[in-house]
């Protein structure tokens, strides 16, 4: 099984992920070094190029004026995520801060539109998910954001950030719809 914390940014997800992680004594799954990266990725590649090119397309189609925020959501977020899903298929349980839902929020720059994904969660319906949705007040998750030093796309201006806000946190509430439908989960107040 795979655990899944799925929430906006600094909701608790990682901290939440620790906390069940020593409860539970279940790996939470990290990537070590790039090669590790690039190795768990090269066989996701391997096992699943339809999902792989389809989600590739799907980025590099979405609408953004920022070439620089294409090229990070593929180099960095998109392998990483999917190394990292990857690797989590080695354990009989594991855990994963930021995997391919909370990755589904970060593609789109507009309000998601559902038929876009239906070919991610029917293919990640296939594995045995549990999914903890974690939600908190914006000023709670705010004072974490500025206590850890990481608000995200903070390099593209005060503007940006708040509009992609709103937008992340409609996407947000129609992922949750969908995973409350789909797969086991939790809800978690933070």
């Amino acid at each position: 099984m795979i655990i899944e914390f799925f929430g906006l940014p600094g909701s608790g997800k990682t901290f939440l992920a620790n906390k069940i992680s020593q409860e539970n004594s279940v790996k939470i799954v990290e990537i070590n070094c790039r090669i590790e990266k690039y190795l768990f990725a090269l066989l996701f590649i391997f096992l699943h190029p339809v999902i792989f090119f389809r989600v590739l397309f799907l980025i590099i189609n979405e609408e953004s004026r920022v070439a620089d925020l294409k090229r990070h959501k593929i180099k960095f977020l998109f392998l990483n995520m999917i190394a990292v899903e990857q690797k989590a298929r080695f354990y009989k349980n594991s855990i994963i801060d930021e995997g391919f839902f909370q990755f589904i929020l970060s593609i789109f720059e507009k309000e998601l539109e559902i038929k876009k994904i239906n070919f991610i969660i029917n293919f990640l319906k296939e594995i045995d998910y549990f999914i903890y949705i974690i939600k908190s007040n914006d000023l709670a998750r705010e004072e974490r954001m500025k206590k850890r030093g990481r608000v995200p796309r903070k390099i593209f201006g005060q503007n940006y950030i708040e509009r992609w806000s709103i937008i992340f946190s409609k996407n947000f509430q129609i992922v949750e719809i969908i995973l409350r439908k789909n797969f086991r989960n939790k809800i978690i107040q933070n």
